[in-house]
């Protein structure tokens, strides 16, 4: 490129950043990132955020740290996807303090989503912290948030997975009362939690209501009740 007196500009190291972690070769990507400081060429948050995100997928948290903290000496504001990619790599490590860190300076910062709200979720699920995940999910309606499927989804694997049934079931009751349509993923993780405590009876119930949904069953579906059957 440079042979031919055409000079690499921000959106070029882009695709070969985004190129380089899609391959998984990250430490190829963040000499990339050096040779743009070098050319004085400024990254931009698209590029922190790849970074980020494929650092903590990589296990190397305290890069994945160091990147936000060079994104912010550059005086680049972080965005949304900045934040959630930060919160979700601290739960992806268990490292829910510092997860909840952030999440709390997306909601001063007024930007905290659905989004936010789900993974967070999800990150206190995975630690077998089930009380956590329930109370920040009761704090969605106070902020103006509407629960999706995913959300209730995590909240109620969660809930099988620590052992309380019945309120992973009346979570799925209170989910479809307010009109949010269960997808596969829930009746899936409804069928597989009913049929590992031998609740088959109450799994076909489920069963059948899925199908009355118009949602057609899937081979995960039919395999959670063959096993359940046997």
């Amino acid at each position: 490129m440079r042979n031919k007196g055409i000079s690499p500009n921000v959106v070029t190291y882009r695709g070969l950043i985004r190129g380089l972690c899609n391959l998984g070769k990250i430490n190829q990507a963040l000499a990339l990132l050096n040779e743009m400081v070098g050319q004085n060429i400024s990254p931009d948050a698209y590029i922190f955020n790849i970074l980020i995100n494929n650092l903590f997928k990589e296990g190397m948290v305290s890069k994945a740290q160091g990147i936000f903290d060079m994104m912010l000496e550059w005086g680049i504001k972080p965005d949304l996807v900045t934040y959630n990619s930060l919160m979700c790599g601290y739960c992806l490590h268990c490292q829910m303090d510092e997860a909840r860190k952030v999440f709390d300076q997306m909601v001063s910062n007024g930007i905290a989503d659905v989004i936010s709200y789900s993974s967070l979720i999800n990150g206190y699920c995975k630690s077998k912290m089930i009380d956590e995940a329930m109370k920040l999910f009761n704090e969605m309606p106070q902020k103006g948030l509407v629960p999706n499927s995913v959300t209730y989804s995590t909240l109620i694997k969660g809930l099988w997975e620590a052992g309380r049934p019945r309120t992973a079931l009346d979570f799925f009751k209170n989910m479809c009362s307010y009109g949010q349509q269960p997808d596969i993923i829930t009746f899936s993780i409804l069928l597989d939690g009913l049929c590992k405590q031998g609740d088959v009876d109450e799994a076909l119930t489920i069963f059948k209501a899925m199908e009355k949904s118009q949602l057609k069953p899937n081979r995960v579906t039919y395999n959670i009740l063959i096993n359940g059957m046997c």
